[in-house]
């Protein structure tokens, strides 16, 4: 008592009086430079100082050793200096703030009653993978040694202020749980030059040891989504494929089930491969466990335009139908353009229907006409019976783009009109696809022009006849050749 420890053991008594000073002074030598510790330790009092600007007092009293002996404690923290948390935590950066923590202990040795408040003012921290700052931090965490603590916060992103509500149960066993709600208002969830999304989430969280569901909505504000080439690892390998040599990382976490809301308001703006529009819709996610995340819903394309072929086509209707896959959604694209016809205005237009795996194209018009007509309205704004021969390369190299199927009955068409005997795309797979134009030029001279229409390789062909048997070829291109043809029928 009064600083001493007592020490009882059948009729004799050992009484220590600790030294007060003296015992920090020993440690002294073993405490780094950027440490300063002081106190009293007769009176169970110890000051830590982290230079610069973390400090901690312990004031810690009891009366005796038995387990029904009274415990009196308390210990204060506060400090302004954490640079070295991102070291820990990489995914965060530029962690500031004035975080203070208030413990107090009571009840006896055998049974101490804790209780204590933790707070974090003024704070402000950084996402580099979202370029994210999140400002005016206030978090407050209350807890008891019950095992439950509960959790009040709020942080402002961009224009919009973010709240958190939560609840820890039965911190200290295996049954431990909690329960959290995040809301908010036009809050920036990204902030990358390309990509800018602005939000308002009303989440639910629950989780325990078995796994976390999420439920709720988030509303989309506004956002501007521009996607000028395909991200490395947008196209990954189907599951199934299994690659020799390679160990594949075990999966971790907790399992994540739930579903979530996703609305769409009027300032969602898209760029991405020639698309340049607005969406809206909503959509509802759902994750169960050992399952792929599914997407249904509907998302609609507001105007703008689908640039194709040369040619900005405004789009006339856009929806992408989710039906489960997120990434095979069902896509209907109608996008037009219009212009003065022979007979009045002509409205050429390119749909894309079908899953996005396996999306077909086909042309039309109003008014009715051929497919090579419409075609020909579309890419070059004129009728096929008007089209020059730089023009074929083009309708050609379009009809093969929407298939093999248009591209016969086109390219027969246009050679047709542009006096050539011979206009075809061929080729035994897409890297060999090439466009074949061949003219008679007189009964002995003939010209064949190939062009790659995947490789953009030309190959010009000369073929003269110098006789009923003999016949000389010349080729240029990728390589040069000269062949001798002599020909011989069997009956």
């Amino acid at each position: 008592r009064s600083g001493s420890l007592i020490w009882k053991q059948s009729d004799t008594v050992i009484r220590v009086q600790p030294p007060r000073e003296e015992a920090f002074d020993i440690l002294a030598p073993v405490v780094s430079a950027d440490f300063r510790l002081s106190g009293d330790a007769a009176e169970g009092r110890a000051v830590l100082e982290i230079e610069p600007g973390i400090r901690a007092s312990l004031d810690l009293a009891t009366d005796g050793v038995a387990p029904d002996s009274a415990l009196r404690g308390r210990l204060l923290l506060s400090g302004s200096e954490w640079d070295w948390i991102p070291v820990f935590f990489p995914e965060i950066d530029n962690f500031k703030g004035m975080i203070s923590a208030d413990a107090a202990a009571s009840g006896t040795l055998g049974a101490p009653q804790l209780r204590g408040e933790l707070r974090w003012q003024d704070g402000e921290f950084a996402i580099p993978a979202l370029n994210l700052p999140l400002t005016e931090i206030e978090v407050t965490v209350s807890g008891s040694s019950a095992g439950d603590a509960g959790v009040t916060g709020s942080a402002t992103s961009g224009r919009g202020k973010l709240t958190v509500e939560g609840r820890l149960q039965d911190l200290l066993s295996d049954q431990r749980s909690f329960t959290a709600q995040l809301a908010g208002r036009k809050v920036t969830l990204l902030n990358w030059p390309d990509y800018r999304v602005s939000a308002s989430p009303d989440l639910v969280f629950s989780g325990s040891s078995a796994g976390i569901e999420v439920g709720g909505k988030v509303a989309v504000d506004q956002a501007t989504i521009s996607v000028r080439e395909l991200p490395e690892g947008a196209v990954s390998p189907s599951p199934d494929v299994k690659v020799s040599g390679r160990t594949e990382a075990p999966k971790s976490g907790l399992p994540l089930k739930g579903s979530l809301d996703l609305e769409l308001g009027e300032n969602v703006h898209v760029q991405a491969f020639g698309l340049d529009t607005h969406l809206e819709g909503g959509l509802r996610f759902t994750a169960v466990p050992n399952r792929d995340p599914r997407a249904e819903g509907k998302l609609e394309l507001i105007g703008g335009v689908f640039s194709a072929y040369g040619q900005d086509l405004t789009i006339e209707e856009g929806t992408m139908t989710f039906t489960g896959p997120l990434d095979d959604p069902i896509i209907l694209v109608r996008a037009v353009r219009t212009v003065d016809g022979p007979e009045g205005p002509v409205t050429a237009g390119l749909e894309l229907r079908g899953r996005a795996q396996n999306v077909s194209s086909s042309v039309f018009s109003r008014p009715a006409m051929s497919e090579a007509d419409a075609l020909s309205y579309l890419v070059i704004g004129r009728p096929l019976e008007e089209a020059t021969a730089a023009d074929g390369s083009m309708l050609s190299g379009t009809a093969y783009a929407l298939g093999l199927r248009q591209a016969a009955t086109i390219t027969n068409q246009l050679g047709q009109n542009l006096g050539l005997d011979q206009l075809t795309v061929g080729g035994s797979s897409q890297s060999t696809t090439e466009l074949v134009a061949g003219k008679q030029v007189n009964n002995r001279l003939y010209v064949r022009y190939a062009y790659g229409v995947f490789t953009e390789i030309g190959n010009l062909l000369l073929r003269y006849r110098l006789s009923d048997r003999l016949t000389i070829e010349a080729g240029s291109g990728e390589a040069q050749s000269m062949d001798l043809l002599y020909l011989v029928e069997k009956p």
